[in-house]
């Protein structure tokens, strides 16, 4: 029976590649991002990741999370004030912690790489541009998913 699921699983797969023929690039981060994350955590976008393992990297903890170093509880009243799905920021694509951190700068937040003349706030894009390309992030087809969760069942 495992050989039949995989053997259909596999032949699903090659149907649904076929179908997909474009090429699926992420989406970019804005520059002014990507030099926050670099003063805020050196450009570790899944930093807090492992802040509670035996992986935990130096100065790591489970306070602050993500490239640019969202506080914990921040991360969670931004994303869920414009619907993101991710519980912690270490597990969002780069594309959406830009969208968050967007977001949260135009309502107000704070990071200390902005205040301190380590990164020019003046460059900050718009919610609207991070969002529209965080829009275009890439899943995988929900046929693959399920053909994931139907090997882990066998």
């Amino acid at each position: 029976m495992r050989f039949f699921v995989i053997g259909f699983a596999a032949l699903v797969f090659a149907g649904t590649a076929s179908a997909h023929t474009e090429i699926n690039i992420q989406p970019q981060v804005p520059a002014f991002w990507e030099r926050v994350a670099h003063c805020e955590t050196d450009g570790r976008w899944d930093w807090g990741k492992y802040a509670e393992s035996a992986l935990r990297r130096p100065g790591e903890g489970s306070t602050f999370e993500g490239g640019v170093g969202f506080y914990a509880s921040t991360w969670t009243l931004w994303r869920t004030q414009i619907h993101v799905r991710y519980a912690h920021a270490w597990q969002a694509p780069p594309i959406v912690q830009a969208q968050v951190a967007t977001w949260g700068l135009e309502h107000g937040g704070y990071w200390g790489c902005l205040h301190d003349g380590s990164v020019d706030p003046s460059g900050a894009p718009s919610y609207a541009s991070v969002a529209a390309a965080a829009s275009r992030e890439i899943r995988p087809p929900r046929a693959l998913k399920r053909i994931a969760r139907i090997l882990q069942s066998v």
